[in-house]
């Protein structure tokens, strides 16, 4: 379903549309009365809110790049990523993480 929640969210900014439906069978309408003439009986239609997606994505993006830092043992490379996150989005959660990774490293040393 996260694979759906990213296709829906570009589909959302190509499109311009608010609301994307999706059918059981993963194909995307901009239009209900459309969608909901591929459904079978007792199937439903998934709603994607452009809003919603964009929050959900963002969250796991954040979530993979926490993990990332975590994972990362080397001070250079954490030091460039927090350069390129202070030039770019500059996340203060991510910038934290960073920050706080970089102290535990250089503590251990």
């Amino acid at each position: 379903m996260e694979n759906k929640k990213v296709q829906a969210k570009e589909l959302l900014q190509k499109t311009g549309a608010a609301i994307l439906y999706m059918n059981p069978k993963g194909e995307f309408f901009t239009v209900k009365n459309l969608a909901e003439n591929t459904l079978k009986k007792g199937e439903e239609l998934t709603v994607f809110n452009a809003s919603d997606v964009k929050a959900d994505v963002e969250d796991n993006k954040t979530d993979e790049v926490l993990e990332k830092i975590q994972a990362t043992e080397d001070t250079n490379v954490l030091y460039g990523m927090l350069d390129d996150e202070k030039k770019g989005e500059n996340s203060e959660e991510i910038v934290e993480a960073i920050e706080q990774r970089i102290k535990e490293l250089e503590n251990a040393e």
